[in-house]
C-alpha cells in the first residue's frame, strides 16, 4: 500500500508500484522516488503546488523548446539556494553560467549531505549545510543565463535548458529534460512570491526530480529556448568587423558571409576596422560594402605603425568596382570610430569579430576616455560588448599569422580584454575549403573577382569566415550541431606570438572543436558567400 502525504515512502517500489506518470508523451515520466518522499507529495505538502498544473516549463511542443532561461527580475543579485538533498550522498554541486556566451559553468555551493524523510517531517539540516566557501548570491547583469547541478558520482553538469543537456551532457542526451520549474508560493496564503520559483532537479536517469530542490529569488522565467533564439533574430546581434583584409582573399569570404547575413536579418553592421596600414585595402573594403548596398557603412584605419604585406587583389578590385573616392587617409582612426560606435549601444549588445591582427584592440582597452566617452577602453569594452569572437590562435597550442605578426599588441589585448572571448583556432578554417562555387556569381561580383586574382577560385581556407558565422548564430547556440566548444581556462599568449591553453585561471575563454565534417560546413559558407546582394545593391 502506498500512502500519500508529505512523508510517504515508496516503500517496495523497486519491486511494485505505482506507475511513473507524466503530462505529455515527449516528456520522462516522473517516478517516484525509490524509499524516498514522492515529487508530487513535496510539492503538495510543502509548497502548495501541483505536480503538472502549476509547472511553468512544460513540453509543449518539444523537448529542445522547453524554457530553462533566466533574466534577472530587478536589481540586485540572483539568490540560488539549495533546499532539499535527496540525491547521493557524494559532493552535489550547483551554479549559473551565461547564455549569451555559452560562457564555462560557473560554481556556486556545493554539499557533501543528504536529507532524510525525518529532515522533511522535523525541518532539521533544512536547507542542508554547505561547503565552507559556497556563495548563493550572483549578478549575471542583464543577459539571460542558465543553472546547472551536478553529482560527483556522476559524468557531466546538468542545465537547466534541455537542450544544452542534449548538446553538452552524452551521457543524458536522450533525455535531457531535468529541471521541473514552479512558481514558489508562499506556503501560508498560496500566494506566488514575484521574482521566485521552485526547482526540482533530476542529475540521473530515474527522474524522480527531487535529487535537489532549489529555490531561485529576483528571477524571470524566459518562455522558451526556441524563442529566446527567435528574439534574438528579431533583434539582430550587433557587430562590429575588425579585418586584416589585405594578404589573403578568405578576408573578402568573410565580409560576403557577413553581408549575407545581414541581408537575412540576423545582425546589424555598426563598423568595419582595417588592422593593417596597405593603402589599397580600405577602398577595397569600401567597394565590397558597395556591392552589398551599404556604401555608408564607416571604415576606420589605425594611424599609427601597423603592418602591410602586400595584396593580390585590393588594388584592382578598388579600380574596377565602384565605391567612395575618398582615400584611406581620409578614413577616420579606427580605434576613435570604435568608441564613438561602442558608445552609442545598449550595454552588453555588441559582438566584436576580428578576423585579422589584434593591433585595434589593444589600442581600443589602452584607449583613454575621450569626447565621446569619459570611459577608459576598458571600461567602455566591459559596459558595451558581448563577447569577442577572435579568428586567432591554434588549439590547444600553436602559432597563428594574426596573433604572431603584432605579438605585442595580442598579449595587451588578452590581458586586458574583460569580456568573454570565443576562439576560431586555425585548425577550424583550415580544413574547410570554400572558393570554387564563387563560378555561380555574375562576372559584376567582387567577391568572385577577389577569388579570381588570388588562386582563379581554386579551394582556399575559410578560416576568417568561421568567425563570422559563429560571431552571428553561434553565441545563442545555433551553431552547436556545427562545432562543440572548449571552456574553462584562458589562453596565454607568449612573447614570440605563439599561445598555450591553460586550464587555469578560468578567464571567460574558449575556442571551437570540429563536430560537423568539414565538408558540410563549407556548403553552409559557400551557400552565404555566393548569395547575391539585397535589391538595393543592384
Amino acid at each position: 500500500m502506498r500512502l500519500r502525504g508529505l512523508l510517504a515512502l515508496a516503500v517496495g517500489m523497486a519491486m511494485a508500484g505505482p506507475p511513473a506518470i507524466g503530462q505529455g508523451p515527449d516528456q520522462p515520466k516522473v517516478q517516484p522516488g525509490p524509499m524516498e518522499p514522492d515529487w508530487s507529495d513535496i510539492l503538495q505538502g510543502r509548497y502548495r503546488l501541483r505536480l503538472f498544473d502549476d509547472l511553468a516549463n512544460p513540453v509543449k511542443t518539444t523537448v529542445a523548446a522547453v524554457p530553462g532561461l533566466f533574466r534577472k527580475a530587478g536589481p540586485g543579485p540572483v539568490i540560488y539556494t539549495p533546499i532539499i538533498a535527496l540525491g547521493l550522498g557524494s559532493t552535489t554541486r550547483g551554479g549559473w553560467y551565461a547564455d549569451a556566451t555559452d560562457a564555462p559553468a560557473k560554481e556556486l555551493w556545493s554539499y557533501t549531505f543528504k536529507n532524510t524523510a525525518n529532515d522533511l517531517e522535523t525541518g532539521r539540516n533544512l536547507p542542508p549545510p554547505l561547503a565552507d566557501g559556497s556563495q548563493t548570491s550572483f549578478d549575471p547583469g542583464v543577459a539571460a543565463f542558465g543553472l546547472w547541478v551536478a553529482n560527483d558520482g556522476f559524468e557531466g553538469i546538468v542545465q537547466s535548458e534541455p537542450r544544452r543537456v542534449a548538446a553538452k551532457n552524452p551521457r543524458l542526451a536522450r533525455q535531457p529534460y531535468k529541471a521541473m520549474i514552479y512558481p514558489f508560493k508562499d506556503k501560508a496564503t498560496g500566494e506566488v512570491i514575484p521574482g521566485s520559483v521552485l526547482i526540482g532537479w533530476e542529475y540521473s536517469t530515474n527522474d524522480d526530480f527531487q535529487d535537489v530542490v532549489c529555490r531561485v529569488d529576483n528571477v524571470t522565467l524566459i518562455e522558451s529556448s526556441e524563442g529566446t533564439k527567435a528574439t534574438a533574430k528579431s533583434v539582430p546581434a550587433r557587430l562590429l568587423f575588425d579585418t586584416d583584409l589585405e594578404s589573403d582573399v578568405d578576408d573578402v569570404g568573410a565580409v560576403a558571409v557577413l553581408h549575407a547575413l545581414a541581408d537575412q536579418g540576423e545582425v546589424t553592421i555598426l563598423g568595419m576596422g582595417l588592422s593593417v596600414k596597405h593603402p589599397w585595402s580600405a577602398p577595397c573594403l569600401d567597394a565590397l560594402n558597395t556591392y552589398y548596398g551599404r556604401p555608408d557603412l564607416p571604415i576606420g584605419v589605425p594611424k599609427g605603425k601597423a603592418p602591410d604585406s602586400g595584396s593580390k587583389y585590393a588594388r584592382s578590385i578598388a579600380e574596377e568596382f565602384p565605391h567612395d573616392p575618398r582615400s584611406a587617409e581620409d578614413a577616420p582612426d579606427v580605434v576613435a570610430l570604435y568608441r564613438k560606435l561602442l558608445a552609442a549601444q545598449p550595454d552588453e549588445s555588441v559582438v566584436l569579430v576580428s578576423v585579422g591582427f589584434l593591433t585595434n584592440v589593444a589600442r581600443l582597452l589602452e584607449s583613454p576616455g575621450d569626447e565621446t566617452s569619459p570611459s577608459t577602453g576598458v571600461a567602455l569594452v566591459r559596459q558595451k560588448v558581448r563577447s569577442w569572437v577572435c579568428m586567432g590562435c591554434g588549439f590547444p597550442n600553436g602559432r597563428e599569422w594574426n596573433v604572431f605578426q603584432d605579438a605585442p599588441s595580442s598579449r595587451v589585448a588578452l590581458d586586458l580584454w574583460p569580456r568573454p572571448i570565443v576562439f576560431s583556432g586555425f585548425e577550424i578554417g583550415d580544413r574547410i575549403k570554400t572558393g570554387p562555387g564563387l563560378v555561380a556569381a555574375p562576372a559584376s561580383s567582387p567577391v568572385r573577382r577577389s577569388y579570381e586574382l588570388f588562386n582563379g577560385l581554386a579551394d582556399r581556407q575559410s578560416w576568417d569566415q568561421t568567425a563570422v558565422l559563429y560571431a552571428v548564430r553561434g553565441l545563442d547556440g545555433g551553431l552547436d550541431e556545427v562545432w562543440d566548444r572548449h571552456s574553462g581556462g584562458s589562453v596565454e599568449i607568449l612573447e614570440d606570438g605563439s599561445n598555450q591553453w591553460r586550464d587555469a585561471p578560468d578567464r571567460g575563454h574558449s575556442y571551437l572543436v570540429r563536430k560537423m565534417p568539414p565538408e558540410e560546413v563549407a556548403k553552409i559558407i559557400a551557400t552565404l558567400m555566393v548569395r547575391p546582394p539585397r535589391e538595393a545593391a543592384r
